[in-house]
């Protein structure tokens, strides 16, 4: 599944979240307060001009809410990057696991992982291979 759309987004934290696919829209219910015909609406792919909903939704599903918008995360948030990572990357959860420990330890200033992301960047290693280095 591509999820280049803000109701794919939606999609894919539910994914990561194990939600059963008949459970989605009641899952959306219950912990973003939003109604039932509205996440139907959000999960068809159809789009609401009511900003509130948004912010009920980023709020509700614990995501980066550009990221939700945009499809590019705005900050570290590690729920983002993990469903990022693992649903809309593609990578094994084992390998999302070892990527993520890989950009914390970037963030948190630790060199070797600092250099290991540079030359995963830049295309002189691979992500996974970065990871398992560290």
């Amino acid at each position: 599944m591509s999820y280049d759309t803000f109701s794919a987004r939606v999609h894919a934290v539910l994914d990561h979240d194990g939600i059963h696919p008949k459970r989605k829209a009641g899952h959306l219910v219950r912990t973003c307060g939003i109604s039932e015909s509205t996440a139907r609406t959000l999960l068809a792919g159809k789009a609401t001009s009511r900003c509130g909903i948004y912010i009920k939704l980023v709020k509700g599903l614990d995501v980066d809410f550009l990221w939700m918008l945009e499809g590019t995360p705005e900050k570290w948030h590690p729920r983002t990057w993990r469903i990022l990572i693992e649903h809309i990357k593609g990578f094994p959860p084992a390998d999302a696991a070892r990527i993520m420990h890989l950009i914390t330890g970037c963030i948190m200033g630790h060199v070797k992982a600092t250099n290991l992301l540079n030359l995963a960047s830049t295309g002189k290693l691979s992500y996974t291979a970065a990871a398992q280095l560290l």
